[in-house]
């Protein structure tokens, strides 16, 4: 994948293991927003941005040359950096986690759409499809479960705090977490035929983020972290969809298809 990248904004924390670029992360978190709801997730990459082609001011992309010049530039920096047996190259292929993924299994008429509502000037947008793509990276080798769950609770965070300022703008002067919670019901486990008593957001992850992240809280001191296998997997199946509507305002067409599902399945008369 290319990206045409600018640098985070001067005003911002500084890091050292920061690992991409907001133009990255843009981009990825736009092909992760298209994933097809009734499938889970269907992205998964291990990230090495350690190719980089400095472009200046005066390349012109509207020409065929210019793009025919780039293409090869850019597999002359990939072969160098398979030459130089980077350490990160060199783990990712050893553990056979550097293969893809089918097209189809992604909806993508919507990136574009997606891609282009997702500002890079967003920090907690940033932040949590970041945490999404660090998770799946951590996911990816079966030890580091744990830690891949706690990048999703980061993500979760972000759609929280996302989700509060969308109702604010709704007119919500002060949204709760049951606001927040009442929002995800109507927006969208109701259309999914789900009943239950509305409580909140996300409140089945809450106990088990706060014993996760802090070995000694209310609940008591605990040596590990109380997680169930399918945390990580239910959280990174749900936010990119979250993500998405909060970027967009709308449903992806794959999300209403599944809202229809649900319609027949508990009203077959319509059908």
């Amino acid at each position: 994948m290319v990206a045409r990248c600018t640098p985070w904004a001067e005003n911002l924390p500084y890091s050292d293991v920061v690992l991409l670029n907001p133009e990255e992360i843009r981009l990825l978190g736009s092909i992760m927003m298209t994933e097809r709801f009734d499938g889970g997730q269907r992205s998964s990459f291990w990230v090495v941005p350690k190719i980089h082609l400095y472009i200046g001011d005066g390349f012109d992309a509207k020409k065929f040359s210019s793009i025919v010049w780039l293409k090869k530039q850019i597999i002359l920096r990939i072969q160098q950096g398979l030459l130089d047996y980077d350490k990160s190259w060199a783990f990712g292929w050893a553990a056979g986690i550097g293969g893809g993924f089918p097209r189809d299994w992604l909806d993508f008429s919507d990136q574009a759409s997606y891609w282009k509502r997702i500002s890079i000037y967003d920090s907690v947008l940033m932040r949590g499809v970041y945490s999404l793509i660090k998770s799946d990276m951590l996911a990816l080798i079966p030890e580091f479960r744990e830690e891949a769950t706690f990048s999703t609770f980061v993500a979760l965070d972000a759609s929280f705090e996302m989700v509060l300022r969308h109702l604010r703008k709704k007119g919500v002067s002060s949204p709760t977490s049951r606001d927040a919670g009442e929002w995800l019901y109507q927006t969208f486990d109701k259309s999914l035929g789900l009943t239950y008593e509305v409580s909140r957001y996300f409140e089945v992850f809450y106990e088990r983020r706060v014993q996760s992240l802090h070995p000694a809280s209310r609940y008591g001191d605990i040596p590990y972290a109380p997680l169930e296998w399918d945390d990580y997997s239910h959280l990174r199946s749900v936010l990119p969809g979250l993500f998405g509507y909060l970027v967009r305002r709308r449903h992806a067409d794959s999300m209403l298809e599944t809202f229809r599902a649900a319609e027949l399945r508990t009203n077959p008369i319509f059908e």
